[in-house]
């Protein structure tokens, strides 16, 4: 007992120790042949300058290196548009997340260079390109129908529903066809949904694990064990539906896309694709680069569009003036820009001094992005629709990111948004059950709505 009293206060000891190395200030890597000007920040003693600087500045957060917050949409462009290739850098994973991204061999990880570059043209140029989007209509209507299914057995019961979990699972039946090229039916999804809600949700909790890695794995090694346990379960489910799409294509060679799933798949594109290797030369995926690059696809593909359909529903019940947008696309880049995804986009690692605002920000620096963007459209609709979401010439709005880090399956996004949308409306009338719509928010993976939207929702006559 004793024993365990003093390794704990020494823990204790070790993380204070380490927290007020890491919040002091290192001196950046910076030229230093010429004068630079860094961004305001704290000095060297931050304790005696937070009051000051915290009443001109906002909030001041603390890291172990530089660390910039922009704020402003002219900078942001300047950052991530101009100076894209300087920024396009991520920050390395925690030691726990590592785990599931196969030591940054996914898309959204993966250091920039060869690895990242090939990931990405796999996704964005191949198997997300426009003829392959659009062989996925058939899947898309399957995946509809599920969801009209179920809100109108449940609308039979009378009374108030709450419809996050049926847009969830809706956009996981779709987005498992889309990954493992199968129809998989409702107890199949729930094993898959469950395993990487359980990862997605559950992960943060290990966060404390990543403060000393090293003595954590001796201190909490039940702990790592449970983290490694999430991965083997993770393994088990995904190389099963791979697996099964492997031998279904090797026996068939041909797919019925009627009964049998897709023609073409994202796990094809994983089997076909090559990245390259220390050698210069190349080499196939591993099963498990296979499984954390496929989990990195539903993680993205489902929360995401299944939260900002709630939101997109939970606007047009409360907005009246927003329902009366009469086109489509309007009124979800509107909803995109009043609840995007994250407030922030992922922090970007500088990889060589540059110059922002007359300020130099020094290498290695962190630089995340956060503002409040302007209105993307005037007048309700009366203008033409033709918002640039990439950011190319400015930055209005960023829920899928900009540069060349933006996320790649954004037009896969809108496109089910919209899909999803437009008929839920034209099959159902919406009704608020209370008299005003919570729209109070809640910062989980994605930020979702605090209290689930809960509706009154009845066929429409005209269907009937």
């Amino acid at each position: 007992m004793e024993t365990w009293f003093i390794i704990t206060i020494l823990f204790c000891l070790a993380l204070l120790a380490k927290a007020l190395f890491d919040v002091l200030p290192k001196k950046p890597h910076i030229n230093v042949e010429r004068k630079t000007r860094l961004p305001p920040g704290i000095t060297i003693s931050p304790l005696q300058w937070l009051l000051k600087y915290s009443s001109f500045h906002g909030p001041l957060p603390l890291a172990h290196c530089p660390t910039i917050w922009i704020s402003d949409p002219s900078y942001a462009h300047q950052a991530l548009t101009k100076n894209g290739s300087t920024l396009a850098d991520q920050v390395k994973p925690h030691p726990t997340h590592s785990i599931f991204n196969s030591n940054q061999h996914s898309v959204s990880s993966a250091a920039y260079g060869p690895t990242w570059q090939a990931l990405r043209r796999n996704l964005a140029s191949h198997f997300l390109s426009p003829a392959h989007i659009s062989s996925f209509a058939r899947v898309r209507k399957w995946a509809l129908d599920v969801v009209v299914d179920r809100l109108e057995a449940r609308s039979k019961l009378g009374g108030p529903i709450q419809v996050r979990d049926d847009f969830l699972h809706g956009m996981f039946r779709l987005q498992c066809a889309m990954c493992f090229g199968l129809l998989l039916d409702e107890a199949e999804v729930k094993e898959v949904q469950t395993v990487s809600r359980r990862i997605l949700l559950g992960l943060p909790r290990f966060n404390f694990l990543n403060v000393w890695p090293k003595l954590t794995k001796i201190l909490f090694s039940s702990e790592w064990a449970e983290v490694r346990s999430l991965r083997t379960k993770l393994d088990d489910v995904y190389l099963c539906l791979i697996n099964a799409r492997t031998e279904l294509i090797h026996r068939k060679g041909h797919i019925n896309s009627e009964t049998e799933g897709v023609q073409y798949c994202y796990v094809d594109s994983l089997l076909d694709m090559q990245i390259p290797n220390e050698e210069g030369g190349l080499r196939n995926l591993t099963e498990g680069k296979m499984v954390s690059l496929c989990n990195e696809f539903l993680n993205a593909s489902t929360d995401l569009p299944s939260t900002e359909l709630e939101w997109t529903m939970a606007n047009l019940i409360k907005d009246e003036e927003l329902a009366r947008i009469p086109y489509l696309k309007a009124v979800v880049l509107e909803v995109l820009r009043l609840h995007p995804p994250g407030h922030f986009v992922l922090p970007h690692r500088v990889e060589s001094d540059m110059e922002l605002g007359g300020y130099t920000i020094p290498e290695n620096s962190l630089v995340n992005v956060l503002f409040k963007p302007e209105r993307f459209i005037s007048g309700f609709g009366k203008d033409e629709v033709n918002f640039d979401l990439a950011g190319r010439k400015e930055i209005k709005m960023m829920p899928f990111g900009v540069g060349r880090r933006m996320c790649p399956g954004n037009v896969l996004a809108r496109l089910n948004l919209e899909y999803l949308v437009a008929n839920l409306v034209w099959r159902f009338e919406w009704e608020a059950v209370d008299e005003d719509v919570d729209m109070s928010e809640e910062v989980v993976f994605t930020i979702m709505m605090k209290q689930p939207l809960k509706v009154r929702i009845s066929p429409r006559s005209s269907l009937n």
